[in-house]
């Protein structure tokens, strides 16, 4: 409530205008990404991101638009980036005598997996703006403690997701040539990559924990009260780093159907929770670093367990291969 949800409603009402550029820019991600091709999308992401922080360090400071400043850079930004890929895609259509007109089977074969995968993605959202209520009603620091953890975990997720990413074209690629045997040896590698990228992720976490707080706050209060949610934060990336990992196997086998339905379950699994921590944040009214931590714990605690727990009973068998009958005894379909 108040200048919070003020600022945030403005904040909100500018960013919604680079909603469209960063669908146009997420799909082409998308294209390189099955072409194997993850150098371009590197670099227009490193570009991106500087000037991004360039607009936004101009428009907040030197002109004086705060907060709003920031997302009107942010939208900029999103155009820039939308416009390099439509070029960027404009040119492998041409180098490889692609139409551009839109394909009613290819556009049916996309709104059928696409629908699936906005299931997923919206029960993710659905975790986090749950856990964002919970910082919201324990009040602006906690709320803003969140954020700073919040944020830092954006930073690792990109890291960690990347693992994932590869995973999608590596198993792609084998689901393509019906190569069971190597999808099986994917998942195993991939699992310990998983698990071992989170490891050296919490290992930076708990070495820099005494500088990271000051990166988000010069508050005194709240830097008190991130160290208990930046450590709780470190125990669950070896655990996140396998959940991304994971996830990145199910999506390049095009296991939609199933990553949108364990979703659901894994928000039905928060919940619970979710109503008994916001019932004790607003009712009890806990010191800021119990109820920075417990916000926290919500979603990267038990919203990540659930979605451990989903993805294992789906990896436990061969399910999720979903291979042709012709080649699901690990043979490779005949070269034609």
């Amino acid at each position: 409530t108040g200048p919070v949800a003020t600022s945030a409603t403005g904040y909100l009402r500018i960013s919604l205008l680079g909603l469209t550029p960063q669908l146009v820019a997420l799909a082409a991600t998308g294209l390189l990404r099955g072409l194997q091709n993850t150098r371009l999308p590197l670099a227009v992401a490193a570009s991106g991101f500087s000037l991004n922080a360039l607009l936004n360090w101009v428009l907040v400071y030197p002109v004086g638009l705060g907060l709003l400043g920031s997302a009107w850079g942010t939208v900029i930004t999103q155009v820039g980036i939308a416009l390099t890929y439509l070029w960027i895609s404009l040119r492998l259509a041409h180098a490889s005598d692609a139409t551009i007109r839109p394909q009613r089977a290819a556009l049916a074969g996309l709104a059928r997996s696409g629908g699936w995968l906005m299931v997923r993605t919206a029960s993710l959202q659905a975790g986090i703006l749950l856990t964002v209520r919970l910082a919201a009603a324990a009040g602006p620091l906690v709320l803003a403690g969140y954020q700073g953890v919040s944020a830092l975990f954006g930073v690792l997720q990109y890291a960690l997701d990347a693992l994932g990413v590869s995973g999608q074209a590596l198993v792609g690629r084998a689901r393509g040539a019906g190569d069971a045997p190597e999808l099986r040896q994917l998942r195993r590698r991939l699992a310990l990559w998983g698990v071992g990228t989170g490891t050296a992720a919490l290992v930076l976490v708990v070495v820099g924990g005494r500088w990271l707080g000051a990166l988000f706050t010069a508050d005194p209060t709240l830097l008190g009260a991130l160290p208990l949610a930046l450590s709780l934060l470190a125990c669950t990336l070896p655990l996140t780093g396998w959940v991304f990992a994971m996830d990145g196997v199910l999506l390049g086998a095009e296991d939609f159907r199933y990553l949108a339905l364990a979703g659901l379950l894994n928000v039905a699994l928060l919940l619970p929770v979710w109503g008994v921590l916001l019932w004790y944040l607003t009712t009890q009214h806990p010191p800021i670093w119990a109820a920075l931590t417990l916000s926290w714990a919500a979603f990267g605690g038990w919203f990540s367990v659930a979605r451990l727990l989903t993805l294992s009973l789906r990896l436990h068998s061969d399910r999720w291969m979903r291979l042709p009958p012709a080649v699901s005894g690990g043979r490779r379909p005949a070269a034609r």
